[in-house]
């Protein structure tokens, strides 16, 4: 999770988070792969460990296909990884509480004036925001809620989506 994390962070801040082809991204992503691999495991690493980096190939070739088809679509990446904090916050006591959170993507569609707050999920097996942050209706994980607070702190307001990118292992 962590190294799929860092290759996808340093497409977002990358001349390539922009691109439309998807042999450009797919080209940078396994090449940050491979580089990044390579600084963690060295040359010489275990059977396993090389199965688990095909396997994330796979996520970020599919990956890949998905981020040209956004871009195509009008969204630009604006900020990846970003420690974020919101001060106006009160617990049920109205006691003023600091929201702090990482967010791992916040894309904007400039010419709709529209912003969206992702979050990637690599796990095996996909579930989607409202199976995991909902039960009958009631918020029981709100993650995805309290990003839309923290991105008020870079000025984000209006109407902004929130969502998953699945990488899961069965793509």
């Amino acid at each position: 999770g962590s190294l799929m994390h860092d290759v996808l962070n340093s497409f977002g801040n990358s001349q390539f988070k922009h691109a439309a082809s998807v042999e450009a991204i797919e080209t940078y992503l396994l090449q940050e792969l491979h580089r990044e691999s390579l600084a963690r495991f060295g040359r010489s690493r275990s059977a396993t460990v090389s199965v688990q980096l095909k396997m994330l190939e796979s996520r970020l070739s599919a990956f890949a296909v998905w981020q040209a088809q956004t871009v195509s679509d009008g969204w630009r990446i604006t900020h990846t990884e970003v420690d974020l904090e919101f001060h106006d916050f009160s617990d049920i006591h109205n006691r003023p509480v600091t929201l702090n959170g990482r967010v791992d993507r916040i894309d904007q569609h400039p010419t709709e004036k529209r912003w969206r707050v992702l979050d990637y999920k690599t796990s095996e097996t996909a579930s989607s925001p409202n199976s995991t942050h909902r039960s009958k209706e009631e918020w029981v994980d709100l993650q995805l809620p309290l990003y839309r607070l923290l991105v008020q702190s870079l000025g984000i307001k209006g109407d902004i989506e929130l969502g998953y990118i699945l990488l899961p292992g069965d793509l």
